[in-house]
């Protein structure tokens, strides 16, 4: 085997008609791939689908990009003083170019706030869609066979953690993915044709978007460099070896690629350091600003809650063994995990190893290793470089650069079976069998993570809700009541409302009163209160008033439409709100200790095929909570309403536990009303 893209010459004589067909039909295939998934997202419901952390966190970035601030990157405005200063929550560590492109693209829908989410989430599946292009015409040149590069980047693509991050608004999932396959492909073409000119261009666009390129630089730096030495001194007389190597370095291209990649990606964030030097008064040392003590923890040079929690070496290695895995199969194959929280066990990180060490034995049998063995082996030398970062299971998206093991695994695995059993129909009929396989991936994914096709109309109604409220407050300091019980179904994650309100100064519970914001926004209508958006349906800004007026008002709508005798009677009153679909848990006399620990909320349905498949096994949907997420204290009194599902139940457990001490009380549910749905 070898990375020439030369035709063998045993290849039979074909008419140019007959050639070009057999170039095209790959490319074809690959594009109706990419077709599917656009399909699959490209509907009404999709449109108004929840806004998730990550995608709400950095349109609010996107949002917030002007040269106003000098393209200052902050996710919110969080306080802006009467002499009109203002406080940022800054988020100023990454390269400027993959925002100030998603601000391009989102510009034109104005106050369309759905469209413009629509508009970002497309623009990561082109991202998407040319990342996979130009990894097929990087592994076509390497195995000199389009179906072997059809066949490894459909099986690469149709991973779990592609596929779950593939509409994910940021720089750091398809974006950052576009980078690498586009300096990769760049490192194809220089090592066979010597464009290093190319290859240069290529790098600094991928540094314009983010950092993951990085990845790739030190095994292949390393290994063309390594390669040059070797070279240089063989043959050479003992006195003239060192002649001969320190000539090498001079002339190293691989050497000045390394060099071009650190200054250039070091004038990057420069930009950014000054911009947020000036932003914080120029007052604050370089080591103290945000940005840099963050990109410090990241990097393991300085400790942050990450690395100090996650930063053993077992467990470092484990996740990143766990995540190769993930990375490398299917999800049609093998249904990896749906929760943002990874569940890492002997299985998984078995599998993981075994995957490895079959790609790395495989790279000892291929004669010009240097392009493979640098596209395996990158997702580790991310890890390695990102080690702050890619341990923590909020960041299980890091798993998209292991892509690079599927892609060498297929293809060697591809070349190995066509050489050694001359089986030449082998690769086009994987690729056969890989569409349909990416095809039901992408299916399957769409489905269930995150489900779009509930309250689409309701989300309709409330981005024409927030755009009213947007034109009122903006530039105005707004106190913004997160009742999750309507901001998680509506909206998505709580990140969302900095994108929702950006050009406001926000702020929630536990960073200030109402009283200390001009608006208060709620998920209620109140005419009590001096309410300023009548004409709105779904969520309400409201004017000055007192904080106890505020919070008498969410009470008032907790426990609204609950009466007669509990459903249940334990710690709490436990009442089941048919009308909207919740549990209203009350307690009177109530205090700071009766609601400090979590809350626990086993859900039975009718009928099991209901429950996510994760849970059909257990025979019960878990919706643990803490109190603060969907309820109030308020004058000795408190009360939370929590949503249900909308599936028939058979029966609600719930309770309060202490970690290490278990459960200090619970209670069992059963009543005909909460027996179907909006019964």
């Amino acid at each position: 085997m070898t990375d020439s893209s030369a035709p063998t010459p045993s290849s039979p004589p074909r008419t140019v008609a007959a050639a070009g067909r057999h170039r095209l039909l790959p490319a074809l295939l690959l594009t109706a791939a990419m077709a599917l998934l656009f399909a699959l997202h490209f509907d009404r419901a999709h449109f108004y689908a929840p806004i998730d952390w990550n995608t709400g966190k950095n349109l609010a970035i996107v949002e917030n990009l002007s040269p106003e601030h000098n393209f200052l990157m902050f996710t919110r405005v969080t306080f802006i003083a009467p002499n009109g200063e203002s406080h940022y929550d800054l988020y100023n560590r990454f390269p400027v170019g993959g925002f100030a492109l998603l601000k391009l693209v989102i510009l034109p829908f104005g106050d369309d706030l759905a469209a413009k989410v629509f508009a970002a989430r497309m623009l990561m599946l082109a991202f998407l869609t040319a990342a996979a292009f130009l990894a097929y015409r990087a592994i076509a040149r390497i195995a000199s066979s389009r179906w072997i590069a059809l066949t490894a980047v459909l099986a690469a693509f149709s991973s779990y953690y592609v596929l779950r991050h593939s509409t994910w608004v940021s720089n750091e999932m398809m974006m950052d993915l576009f980078g690498v396959t586009l300096t990769f492909h760049g490192m194809v073409v220089f090592v066979q044709e010597g464009r290093f000119r190319q290859l240069l261009i290529k790098t600094c666009i991928a540094l314009l978007i983010g950092w993951h390129v990085y990845a790739l630089l030190p095994p292949f730096i390393a290994l063309g460099l390594g390669a040059e030495l070797v070279n240089a001194v063989r043959g050479e007389r003992k006195g003239e070896r060192v002649r001969a190597l320190l000539s090498t370095l001079r002339c190293s291209r691989h050497l000045r690629l390394g060099v071009v990649a650190l200054l250039f990606g070091a004038i990057l964030p420069a930009f950014n350091f000054a911009s947020e030097h000036a932003a914080l008064g120029g007052a604050a040392p370089l080591t103290e600003l945000p940005s840099v003590r963050s990109a410090l923890g990241r990097i393991g040079l300085a400790p942050n809650l990450v690395s100090e929690r996650y930063g053993s070496i077992a467990q470092f290695a484990g996740r990143q063994f766990h995540r190769a895995a993930g990375a490398s199969y299917p999800y049609a194959l093998i249904q990896w995990e749906r929760d943002r929280q990874e569940m890492v066990t002997s299985f998984s990180v078995a599998l993981g190893i075994a995957t490895v060490v079959v790609c790395l034995l495989g790279l000892l049998f291929v004669r010009r290793r240097i392009l493979l063995t640098t596209l395996a082996l990158s997702g580790f030398c991310w890890a390695l470089l990102a080690r702050g970062n890619v341990v923590d299971p909020g960041h299980s998206h890091e798993a998209i650069f292991y892509v690079g093991i599927p892609l060498t695994l297929v293809t060697l695995l591809l070349l190995g079976a066509s050489k050694v059993w001359g089986a030449r129909l082998l690769p086009g009929a994987a690729a056969v069998v890989a569409l349909p396989i990416f095809a039901l991936s992408a299916s399957q994914m769409t489905r269930i993570d995150p489900p779009y096709d509930q309250n689409a109309n309701i989300r309709m109604r409330a981005f024409a809700d927030i755009s009213a409220i947007r034109q009122i407050a903006k530039r105005k300091n707004v106190f913004v009541n997160q009742d999750w019980l309507r901001t998680r179904a509506l909206y998505g994650s709580g990140r969302a409302w900095r994108f929702l309100l950006a050009g406001s100064a926000i702020r929630h519970q536990g960073e200030g009163a109402p009283s200390d914001a001009e608006f208060t926004l709620m998920p209620h209508r109140d005419e009590r209160l001096p309410l300023l958006t009548p004409d709105n349906e779904i969520v309400f800004l409201y004017g000055q008033a007192d904080t106890r007026v505020f919070e008498r008002s969410l009470f008032d709508s907790i426990v609204a439409g609950v009466s007669g005798e509990p459903d249940a009677r334990a710690a709490f009153n436990l009442h089941f709100d048919a009308e909207r679909r919740a549990l209203v848990y009350s307690r009177e006399p109530c205090s700071v200790q009766d609601i400090e620990f979590p809350f626990f909320l086993h859900i039975t349905p009718e009928n099991n095929g209901d429950l996510p498949e994760e849970r059909r096994t257990l025979g019960f949907d878990r919706r643990d909570f803490h109190f603060a997420a969907h309820g109030i204290l308020f004058e000795g009194r408190c009360a939370a309403n929590v949503p249900l599902p909308d599936y028939p139940m058979s029966g609600i457990r719930t309770g309060q536990w202490i970690r290490g001490q278990g459960e200090v009380w619970d209670a069992t549910v059963r009543s005909a009303r909460n027996r179907g749905a909006g019964q």
